[in-house]
């Protein structure tokens, strides 16, 4: 179970190939984007919203998308980190649709759904101006426990200022917290 094995990049931490890393800035290359490659790329999957095509929840009509399919393939991951900037006090709006699809999951899609109880979810949030406030985390922690998944926090990176200087420094607590995570 935890045996390393190799790759053309070396070896492959057992621990690495549970984390899948999900952004969902409106910017392909932003800073959103520069901070979850640095710190997860190759080892880790980062995708990004965008090369999906997720519609909002429609209440009255079933959407076709490739939201389900990508729910399918997320199951396969025990830590989700969810990389979004800072958009008026919140997560972006492609971060937002795809949270809000949950609801999928806990009508249409159960058996799915149920698949998400005890994920652990952890978040790297870029901002501009103002860092995020307790609200940004409240409702991240609600969607999580409504889930039944884990919640575990945020690491916030300022876009004002040397962004790849505090990437370097958080680099390792980030790691570390998603090692703690996988030894519960």
């Amino acid at each position: 179970h935890n045996q390393v094995t190799n790759d053309e990049r070396g070896p492959i931490i057992p621990e690495r190939r549970r984390v899948i890393c999900i952004v969902g800035s409106g910017k392909r290359h932003g800073n959103t984007w520069t901070v979850a490659s640095s710190i997860f790329s190759p080892d880790v999957p980062v995708i990004h919203l965008k090369d999906y095509k997720i519609a909002p929840y429609d209440g009255d009509h079933p959407v076709q998308d490739d939201y389900i399919p990508l729910m399918k393939e997320l199951l396969n991951y025990d830590v989700w980190v969810l990389a979004t900037p800072l958009y008026w006090y919140s997560v972006s709006a492609n971060l937002h649709i795809f949270l809000e699809r949950f609801y999928d999951l806990v009508t249409s899609e159960k058996e799915l759904g149920r698949q998400l109880k005890g994920k652990h979810v952890l978040v790297l949030v870029t901002f501009g101006s103002q860092a995020p406030q307790a609200a940004f985390q409240m409702r991240l922690q609600s969607v999580c426990e409504y889930m039944k998944m884990r919640y575990h926090g945020c690491f916030a990176f300022s876009s004002k200022g040397k962004l790849e200087e505090e990437v370097i420094q958080k680099k390792e607590l980030v790691w570390e917290k998603i090692k703690s995570i996988l030894e519960q």
